[in-house]
């Protein structure tokens, strides 16, 4: 069982997800970015952060994690990022993703397989 970081601002894609991962990780479902930063202290240390890279607000899911690594100390690599958006948000990758070949996946029509395969991945530091 994983500890899962779920950022997602969509109530609907949020639900969905985070039902299917509730079963098998501790799931820790977040709507906003001021809510992951007032909770972060009280929070347990993520082993994976999902992330939507379209956040409603002045950060999108890039610059969350890229404040996350820098100022909270989360290791690059435990990240997989979600969008709708996908072919729009590639180019924009920040090296520091980049490098570690960190996962973006099509939210609109996620797979079990994937999740679960994208999820070991991280785990197991590919």
């Amino acid at each position: 069982m994983a500890t899962i970081w779920y950022l997602e601002d969509d109530p609907h894609q949020q639900k969905a997800l985070n039902q299917y991962l509730s079963i098998d990780h501790e799931v820790h479902a977040l709507s906003t970015v001021d809510q992951l930063f007032k909770k972060i202290n009280n929070l347990p240390k993520p082993e994976v952060i999902l992330a939507d890279l379209a956040l409603r607000g002045s950060l999108n899911g890039f610059q969350v994690a890229e404040k996350l690594v820098t100022e909270h100390d989360i290791s690059p690599q435990k990240f997989i990022f979600l969008t709708g958006w996908k072919r729009e948000f590639s180019p924009l990758v920040p090296d520091i993703f980049k490098e570690n070949k960190n996962i973006i996946m099509d939210k609109s029509n996620w797979t079990q397989e994937e999740i679960d395969g994208n999820i070991e991945k991280v785990l197991n530091g590919n």
